[in-house]
């Protein structure tokens, strides 16, 4: 979401200004679309996917992994417009060879597997790498994101999670 202005006040919190986002989430359409598949036919579904990959694209060109690529982090707004949202758990600067600049420790945190999950383990379990899982935070890179692109791809195709379970003790185990 673009930002057109930002305030800092000395001793304030500071605010922003940017676009009103309308439409609905990925995983709103996705619910949408189990109950009736002709509501989000599969060519647009496909081309959304598309439009989502380039955004991931070019935030990796900017050396910016968003570590919580996930349906409910992805709007479609009413022109079939694409954007990725909440990069709260984003991770920049990254040295030459794809590594994070911080080390961070491993507190398994455990929670429903369809939430964010704070503190060393980052992101949503049913859309992390095996790397984000096991809380190897050194390791996690563009290749984490592109996992989540493929988990997200594989619900836009089956309408279903690629990684199963109910619990995300159960999901943080995936292989």
């Amino acid at each position: 979401v673009p930002i057109h202005e930002l305030i800092e006040e000395p001793h304030e919190t500071g605010a922003i200004t940017m676009n009103k986002v309308s439409g609905l989430s990925l995983a709103e359409k996705i619910l949408e679309a189990k109950k009736n598949p002709q509501s989000w036919p599969f060519n647009q579904r496909i081309r959304q996917f598309q439009k989502l990959v380039e955004i991931v694209a070019y935030s990796h060109s900017r050396k910016i992994i968003h570590r919580d690529i996930k349906p409910a982090n992805v709007m479609i707004g009413e022109y079939g417009e694409v954007i990725l949202l909440d990069w709260g758990l984003a991770k920049v600067n990254l040295n030459k060879d794809g590594k994070s600049k911080t080390k961070e420790k491993w507190d398994p945190i455990i929670i429903d597997g369809s939430s964010s999950v704070s503190g060393s383990i980052k992101g949503t379990p049913y859309y992390m790498s095996p790397e984000a899982a096991l809380g190897k935070t050194a390791l996690v890179k563009e290749t984490s994101d592109v996992f989540g692109l493929g988990a997200v791809l594989y619900e836009f195709i089956t309408l279903s999670y690629l990684i199963k379970g109910s619990k995300a003790i159960d999901v943080l185990k995936h292989p």
